[in-house]
């Protein structure tokens, strides 16, 4: 009875803490609770996974530590931890502790994070050139591929301006204006539509406006003006060549610059403009340059109101400009982006698997549009009963009655799929040329989903061979199980394969099998938390038990790519918000974005 007693101090200290209305210290409240139920594995000796739960001492501590607490509450939040040999965690003493830390690590202002300025990548080039001036550039054929960072390709801490960039930027920009020359209404264009006659200084003025994407000042309009008037001896073109070059050359065009007004320390966030509210916003919808109506109403002064700016993005999110979330966010969340180069062994799977990946790509991008466009839950992402064929992916996926080559929304007639976890996009790409890979699908099931990524393996982990028929008759299953008797691979391959083992019923190209090299396959698995599921279905009614860190997993992608930097401690409240409205609202996307654009990460901005 004394042991029981003792063991329960530390939740009673928690709960009566709770009770009263207080909020949890770290020293008094929660570092008794993770001492009793954490120490014993991640303790400064054991690092059990390499984490060290002991030696934080302090709630400074915790903050200067906040990676390792953060993903050690994701583990707990999602009852992985405490493991299952040791005794659980009660879901009151669970809740309460992983509201305990994130509050320590929510203190500072999420408007002060630091956001490094953001080039625009290549896709957002050829956005807005074409929005811009009419002329569509194959950023494919010109640009490198821009580097991701965080998981995206708009983190302004990896897309740097190289001199190869630069030499490219120089070549596009001739042959766009070229192209806008042309076209014999260049003048027109160039103004956007409006009659500015042949004053320098009025054209000028109205294209900078749209080019910067903001007013231009008195001295970038004289600096057109008087380079203008230098070149019209030049010819009659010359003129407006000199304005559409020098803007598209000019860091004004090339990157989203947001700048500190004045009066304001280098240590302290201050509020955007109501015209770099309108950049943020439309390049985090549209990966394009603000609408004429969305300028407009920063021109007002409505986008400072946080009411402004929610109406603002829910007439974006209806438009079908909002597909760029779906090729751009969702594309790079999910990774589907990666099956228009996804490969697969054709003398073993000949089922035409190549000729289908334009249409894998397009089913889960014009599903994630859909859900988007007409604001359904964000819980369809994990199951849904309809998704988007036509007659070549329905054969592929087995499913009869869908005819003619347009891709529509039909029913599926079962639950073998539904969702990202039933798509070829998804599941072609986490596998390998000649073989599933449960080790892949299960890491990107607990990383894409749940914002739990395992840690590295090993350097002397080892390698499967790349064909799953061998000479020792050993399914791939059985082979992993030998893999996992090495202590050092089964800590993190427990949590893993299993994942990955209920979707084992869809091959490398994402078709359903039964057998595998004539023996069943099998998808019966236990799951970190305990529970045990039998395939993709089962699989997708747990991932539903897990909602919120999925609804927190998709809070953090979203804010990353909408402001361009990793989500750190200092946004918690943003992402509870993002998850609250979501649970209050039927789990809309819709409500996940009015939040974002309402708080302060989105609307601040930190040195």
């Amino acid at each position: 009875m004394r042991i029981v007693v003792l063991s329960l101090l530390p939740l009673l200290i928690v709960l009566q803490a709770v009770a009263n209305g207080q909020e949890a210290s770290f020293e008094e409240d929660l570092r008794p609770l993770i001492r009793a139920s954490c120490v014993g594995c991640h303790s400064a000796a054991k690092r059990k996974g390499g984490v060290d739960l002991e030696s934080a001492t302090t709630a400074k501590q915790v903050v200067g530590d906040a990676e390792t607490w953060v993903r050690a509450v994701a583990q707990v939040e999602a009852g992985f931890m405490p493991p299952r040999s040791v005794d659980p965690l009660d879901s009151e003493v669970r809740r309460e502790l992983v509201t305990g830390i994130r509050g320590l690590l929510s203190k500072a202002d999420p408007g002060a994070s630091p956001t490094t300025l953001r080039r625009l990548n290549r896709h957002e080039y050829r956005n807005t050139v074409r929005d811009l001036l009419g002329v569509d550039v194959n950023v494919e054929r010109h640009f490198p591929a821009d580097a991701k960072g965080y998981g995206f390709d708009n983190v302004g801490d990896v897309m740097f301006l190289s001199p190869l960039l630069m030499e490219r930027y120089l070549d596009v920009t001739g042959q766009v204006v070229d192209a806008v020359m042309a076209t014999g209404e260049a003048r027109s264009r160039l103004a956007g539509g409006a009659d500015v006659g042949a004053d320098h200084g009025a054209l000028a003025a109205r294209f900078l406006q749209r080019a910067f994407r903001r007013t231009p000042t008195e001295e970038e309009l004289k600096g057109r003006s008087r380079l203008m008037e230098a070149a019209a001896a030049a010819g009659p073109e010359a003129p407006l060549r000199g304005l559409v070059k020098s803007a598209l050359l000019s860091p004004h065009f090339l990157f989203r610059v947001e700048t500190r007004p004045a009066g304001t320390s280098e240590d302290q966030a201050w509020p955007l403009s109501d015209e770099e509210l309108a950049v943020r916003l439309s390049y985090m919808l549209w990966s394009t340059m603000p609408d004429e109506a969305l300028a407009a109403a920063a021109r007002a002064g409505e986008l400072r109101d946080p009411d402004g700016l929610a109406r603002q993005a829910s007439r974006m999110l209806k438009d079908p400009r909002s597909r760029a979330l779906a090729d751009h966010f969702a594309a790079q969340w999910f990774g589907f982006d990666r099956i228009k180069d996804q490969a697969v062994e054709v003398w073993r799977f000949k089922n035409g698997f190549h000729d289908l990946r334009g249409h894998m790509y397009e089913e889960a991008a014009r599903f994630f549009d859909h859900m988007v466009r007409t604001d359904q839950s964000v819980l369809r992402l994990l199951d849904s009963d309809e998704t988007f064929l036509n007659q070549r992916l329905a054969k592929h996926y087995g499913i009869k009655g869908v005819k003619g080559p347009k891709l529509r929304l039909v029913p599926l007639p079962d639950r073998r799929r539904g969702g990202v976890l039933g798509m070829a996009a998804v599941l072609a790409p986490t596998a390998t040329a000649l073989r599933t890979s449960p080790t892949v699908r299960g890491s990107w099931v607990l990383e894409t989903l749940l914002g739990m990524p395992p840690p590295p393996p090993p350097p002397d982990a080892g390698v499967l061979p790349a064909d799953d028929k061998q000479k020792d008759g050993l399914t791939l299953r059985e082979r992993l199980e030998q893999h996992r008797k090495d202590r050092r691979c089964a800590s993190c391959h427990d949590r893993i394969d299993p994942v990955g083992f209920a979707l084992e019923n869809f091959d490398p190209t994402g078709a359903w099998r039964t057998k595998v090299h004539g023996e069943p396959v099998d998808t019966r698995a236990r799951l970190p938390d305990g529970t045990e599921v039998d395939g993709p279905a089962a699989l997708r009614d747990w991932l539903l038990t897990q909602r919120a860190r999925f609804l927190r997993t998709m809070g953090e992608r979203l804010l990353t790519y909408a402001v361009g930097r990793p989500v750190n401690p200092a946004d918690e409240g943003v992402l509870q918000d993002m998850q609250r409205a979501a649970a209050e609202q039927g789990y809309r996307f819709s409500a996940m974005v009015d939040a974002l654009v309402r708080s302060r990460a989105f609307r601040f901005r930190g040195g």
